[in-house]
């Protein structure tokens, strides 16, 4: 696995982008909201990411998500199991901004690796904190806020702009994460121009139509009249 260290994380991951994902490109563009949201957040755990690029497609979210048992992170990251597509996991870890673009390290990811770990791994949700728009915080138990969120917003009169799962075991979750992060810190920074060249495979080569037609042409050119030059007399010189 590979580690590419300080890179514009929207430029890198578009570039991965454009050499594997076939259809749906116009994925990368909710993903392109969310790092720039990420960047700008005050809280490190949103700066913590994972990004997927398939064929059809690319997701991305907080990391600390996708280890939490039914949560839209989780459940999308192993949706691809067995799926049959190309799939490119990454970690994303966005350190800051340079020119209003976030900026940070990538980190590749084994699949399949990665799929035993939040299967194994993922802890159920406990609890859902929720923010609204008059302000106000609380907290609803997880089976009370599933499929009855529109009923909590209408019995706070406000709607939900922001939420985060909780766990009944943070330092446990906690201690995956850092893991994790411990482990991905150990691998071996590359070029992320070299990693490029390698998703974009040898130039493709000609086929034996292809050449057969060359010759043809390249045939009737060395049959073809040659044309001489025209003759000038002394008058037209003069």
């Amino acid at each position: 696995m590979r580690k590419f260290m300080d890179v514009d994380i929207i430029d890198a991951l578009g570039a991965i982008m454009e050499r594997n994902t076939k259809s749906y490109k116009t994925d990368f563009e909710y993903d392109k909201t969310r790092l720039l949201e990420a960047a700008a957040s005050t809280d490190p755990e949103d700066k913590a990411l994972i990004w997927m690029s398939r064929t059809n497609g690319t997701w991305c979210f907080i990391e600390r998500d996708s280890l939490i048992a039914g949560t839209e992170a989780n459940i999308t990251w192993l949706n691809y199991d067995g799926a049959g597509e190309s799939v490119l996991d990454f970690s994303v870890i966005i350190l800051g901004e340079k020119d209003g673009r976030p900026v940070g390290n990538l980190y590749q990811l084994d699949y399949g690796q990665h799929l035993q770990l939040l299967k194994r791994g993922a802890l159920p949700i406990e609890a859902v904190a929720l923010n609204f728009e008059d302000g106000s915080e609380k907290r609803y138990p997880y089976k009370e806020y599933s499929g009855n969120w529109l009923g909590i917003q209408h019995r706070q009169g406000s709607n939900i702009t922001a939420f985060k799962y909780e766990v009944q075991d943070e330092s446990a979750l906690q201690s995956i994460l850092s893991r994790e992060r411990r482990l991905r810190n150990q691998y071996p920074p590359k070029s992320l121009n070299a990693y490029l060249k390698i998703l974009s495979g040898p130039a493709a080569k000609p086929s034996v139509t292809d050449k057969l037609e060359a010759a043809k042409a390249e045939a009737a050119k060395q049959a073809a009249p040659k044309k001489s030059a025209p003759h000038k007399s002394k008058e037209a010189e003069l």
